[in-house]
């Protein structure tokens, strides 16, 4: 299946961005639950799709950061595109992952 949302919202309107990056939270993490995966989404979301597919403790990310600092020794090629991090900025914070704990909404580490 392939499904694309297209969510209109005033940027402008600070309510409505924290309520929209909610909604996007809420929809990659209720799919990821139900089994579905996403190919392709907005950088503000990369790394907590990255992280949805956590089977085997997040080997599929393990992976592709071994093969990262293999290709990318210095890691000046795209950083944390995909959701995939150079060893220098990995788990140093660069990541986004959290959104209003207000919300209830958590990132799935």
């Amino acid at each position: 299946m392939h499904y694309i949302a297209n969510i209109i919202y005033d940027c402008a309107d600070s309510d409505a961005k924290r309520r929209v990056n909610g909604l996007m939270h809420e929809m990659i993490l209720t799919a990821a639950k139900e089994g579905y995966g996403e190919y392709r989404t907005h950088l503000l979301y990369q790394d907590v799709v990255a992280r949805t597919y956590g089977f085997n403790g997040q080997a599929l990310l393990r992976f592709n950061e071994t093969l990262k600092d293999a290709i990318d020794p210095n890691g000046i090629l795209a950083p944390g595109r995909a959701g995939i991090w150079p060893k220098r900025f990995r788990r140093r914070g660069f990541e986004i992952l959290e959104v209003n704990k207000e919300e209830g909404v958590k990132s799935l580490l």
